[in-house]
């Protein structure tokens, strides 16, 4: 079940993913196609940055900030991945 529907620009491939907030409020996705951060513009749609300079070496299915606030991207695959990605560069 659809809770909602954004529309989100600037994504270069929308394939696995996962949102997460900072603790500062800020809204980051992951998608096969790397880290990106979401703000939200006058049209009620979220513009991305993109953050990573290269694909991620698996579709992520999960995203977390930790207690430390390391940022972790999983996936559910049989041998599971776990990378800590940096949220600046």
């Amino acid at each position: 079940t659809n809770l909602n529907i954004w529309d989100i620009n600037e994504l270069h491939n929308t394939h696995g993913g996962d949102l997460a907030f900072a603790t500062d409020g800020t809204l980051f996705l992951c998608s096969f196609s790397g880290l990106y951060s979401l703000d939200l513009n006058e049209n009620n749609e979220y513009d991305s940055v993109r953050i990573s300079a290269d694909n991620l070496p698996f579709y992520p299915t999960s995203m977390t900030f930790d207690s430390n606030q390391d940022l972790r991207l999983a996936n559910n695959a049989s041998s599971s991945d776990l990378i800590i990605m940096d949220t600046v560069t």
